[in-house]
């Protein structure tokens, strides 16, 4: 029999589920099985993974019922000692069975392991800004309290655990269909603990289809409807000591905050200015700062997936104004406003570069400048800014001059 059982559910991703299993395939750890369950496709997932994989994989079709009966049906069918989860539109490195097993066979007292996660385009590119998901190294194991105020283990490809402690705690809750994963490691944790292996052995992948999309308007509301009852779930497992109101309006702080910025990303601003209301009124330090607000803010527009993707030139003052209208009204308008820009204009500008929006530049140069002037002394944010006005023959032609005047040397008397 397999030591680990690599599980991947999937539902319509007749390419990414072939470059999933080539990642599986091209494992320095080969003592595996690969159970691909069909979550009821119509695009010939099934005709192409016969073809191309043969008896290499163990493939069922089932009708579709989500993720979870996926997962389950998964696990019941799995032989080896230890179960590796892998989404269909995710990769692996080569080395994560190796390093993750050796992690649970050195660890006998750890139930499940994780691993670091790269996030990733459509394309297989790495993201830029947020690109790196996992634990920090210095917060030790996986605890059913820290889970319960984030879910630091962000989707099911990054671990590797136990047969026994899944099967023991009853596999994934088919009622949960955005958060399931997390609700699994939070039983998991509460019988056994979870270890990290703190490398990125992982690629997320970003795209929009994905629930990872923060342009999917229409998984905001469900995300946050599952996360309450996850929320729940954790700290119905805590001990009365921790089980405080303090911590709970922490935790569902951070699912209002979360489900806020996405619906003013994608210019869902009723919502978001409700939501990120109420965030505010359980924990007014984690989301009353209107800076750290414009950061986060920020991270949603610069993914290529989002809707940030779609808003060029002076659109960019019509996102500003509507959302800095979101923020809860605490102190000076003026300040908040001030501050929110401060935290938001800086990952606007550099969205805008890196997708050569020369507009969005032009719009947001000048005003990154007035929302925080220290930014006049960055050599690159001026390079840029100017590059975007002249334009890029032009900012050549005037760089090669200055650079050529900064580097010359004054010729010596012969």
């Amino acid at each position: 029999m397999p030591t680990v059982s690599v599980i991947i559910p999937t539902y319509n991703r007749r390419a990414y589920v072939q470059e999933a299993i080539d990642s599986v395939l091209a494992q320095t750890y080969t003592d595996y099985e690969i159970i691909v369950i069909d979550d009821g496709s119509t695009d010939g997932t099934g005709e192409a993974l016969r073809e191309r994989y043969g008896d290499k994989i163990i493939y069922e079709w089932q009708e579709n019922q989500g993720e979870s009966v996926a997962r389950n049906r998964g696990i019941a069918l799995a032989q080896g000692e230890y179960i590796a989860f892998l989404d269909s539109d995710d990769l692996w490195l080569p080395e994560k069975l190796e390093k993750q097993v050796a992690y649970l066979e050195e660890h006998p007292e750890v139930g499940a392991v994780a691993c670091q996660a790269l996030l990733v385009d459509s394309h297989g590119e790495p993201l830029p800004g947020c690109a790196i998901q996992g634990v920090d190294i210095a917060l030790g194991d996986l605890t059913t309290e820290s889970l319960a105020l984030v879910c630091a283990i962000h989707n099911a490809s990054m671990v590797v655990v136990r047969r026994s402690i899944v099967v023991g705690v009853g596999g994934f809750d088919s009622e949960i269909q955005h958060g399931e994963d997390w609700d699994l490691y939070i039983r998991i944790s509460a019988q056994k603990r979870i270890g990290q292996v703190c490398e990125v052995l992982s690629l997320t992948r970003v795209h929009a289809g994905g629930q990872w999309s923060s342009s999917r308007g229409d998984l905001i509301e469900p995300r946050l409807r599952d996360g309450l009852r996850v929320v729940g779930t954790a700290f119905g497992l805590l001990p009365p000591s921790l089980d405080t109101p303090c911590l709970r309006a922490r935790a569902e702080a951070r699912l209002y905050g979360d489900a806020a910025l996405r619906a003013i990303s994608t210019a869902d601003y009723e919502r978001g200015r409700e939501w990120l209301a109420t965030a505010a009124s359980k924990d007014i330090d984690g989301w009353g700062n209107p800076k750290d607000l414009g950061e986060r803010l920020a991270g949603y527009f610069a993914r290529k997936e989002g809707r940030g993707a779609e808003v060029r030139g002076r659109e960019w003052g019509h996102v500003v104004r509507e959302t800095a209208a979101t923020l809860p009204r605490g102190r000076l308008a003026c300040r908040d406003r001030r501050l929110f820009l401060r935290g938001f204009l800086p990952g606007v500008f550099f969205s805008c570069v890196e997708k050569g929006d020369d507009r969005g530049v032009r719009w947001t140069f000048p005003r990154l400048l007035l929302s925080n002037p220290r930014w006049a002394t960055n050599f690159g944010v001026w390079s840029q800014g100017l590059r975007a006005y002249v334009g890029n023959r032009v900012w050549s032609w005037l760089r090669h001059i200055v650079m050529g005047l900064k580097w010359s040397k004054p010729k010596g008397k012969i």
